[in-house]
């Protein structure tokens, strides 16, 4: 029997030059890792050093960056990486250093047919959803061709967050391109449904690209509009349990960009009892290092909307147990 595993290394690659992984025709895996030899390196006052090489994706006619390079914005690989690539979208790898590199990249092959991910062009009107129809997504990473300038922070100049089936609600923020929250440091794990789409927005003629895999279990993500002060429970059905993956919302805290956050609190709820999890208004560690919650009928989340104005709020999760 073949490896499932990938492990390889490109030699000498040019400084400043690129490669492209394809995995093969009818084929497709997962990149977990990628190294190099030249000397790792950080960015300003940024504390961690990483592989000097920037990382994307192509369809072979359009391209978009995952990780920029990382002298200019290191802190996009303050992350687990996990970068489901195929035959129609594979991985480049460019050499950011300034001398010949030995680039290596680890991972392990999945099957084909659950693989997604697509590279989109914003539209004249400045959206564009992604609509998973009857089939669940998780999506596993996204990037873009243009990113901000900074200098306070730099990422993808899109953002990125959902709507709703019918596209009556479509204010809800995950990725804010001028702000810290959600691209630095969090461990994308998106999943979608018709009616809780991925919403991308930016300037006309950006490119966005996604790739993940389908939802191994039955995606419960859904958008609701609260009014200021309320609180949303998010709670199971007596016989299921749920893992809480990420939140998006419409109005965000005023700590100061570019490390606003989104504007609620988020609680675990047991009997009378609360715990916070996430405090609106804070630079909190959830927010930048997004909880893994496992909730169920008894021990549930409460989500209040802290802002002074009526704020759509998105719960992104999956069902992880029926009895």
């Amino acid at each position: 029997m073949p490896s499932n595993i990938i492990s390889q290394i490109f030699p000498a690659v040019g400084a400043g030059a690129s490669v492209t992984f394809d995995p093969g025709a009818g084929k497709a895996c997962v990149i977990k890792c990628v190294g190099s030899d030249q000397a790792f390196v950080t960015s300003g006052a940024n504390p961690f050093l990483v592989s000097d090489v920037e990382i994307g994706l192509t369809d072979g006619v359009d391209s978009i960056i995952l990780n920029i390079n990382p002298v200019t914005e290191v802190t996009t690989r303050y992350k687990k990486m996990y970068i489901p690539i195929s035959h129609e979208m594979q991985l480049t790898l460019k050499n950011t250093s300034g001398a010949p590199a030995n680039i290596s990249i680890f991972g392990e092959y999945i099957n084909y047919f659950n693989f997604i991910g697509d590279i989109v062009t914003i539209p004249g009107g400045g959206s564009i959803a992604v609509d998973p129809g009857n089939i669940d997504y998780a999506i596993r990473a996204i990037g873009s061709d243009v990113w901000t300038a900074g200098p306070a922070d730099i990422n993808p100049d899109v953002q990125v967050g959902f709507q709703n089936a019918a596209a009556t609600l479509i204010a809800s923020i995950f990725w804010d391109p001028t702000q810290t929250c959600g691209h630095d440091y969090v461990d994308i794990d998106i999943g979608i449904r018709h009616d809780c789409q991925l919403l991308f927005t930016g300037a006309p003629g950006v490119k966005v690209g996604y790739v993940g895999q389908k939802a191994s279990g039955r995606v419960i993500s859904f958008i609701t509009d609260v009014a200021t002060g309320i609180d949303l429970p998010v709670r199971p059905p007596v016989n299921e349990e749920w893992r809480i993956r990420h939140f998006a919302a419409e109005k965000w805290g005023v700590v100061g960009p570019p490390v606003d956050t989104p504007n609620i609190t988020v609680s675990l709820k047991s009997g009378a009892n609360l715990s916070n999890i996430l405090e609106a208004g804070l630079i909190d560690e959830g927010f930048f290092w997004n909880p893994n919650v496992d909730i169920d009928f008894n021990n549930y989340l409460n989500i209040n909307n802290a802002d002074a104005a009526d704020n759509e709020i998105a719960v992104i999760g999956y069902a992880t147990r029926q009895f």
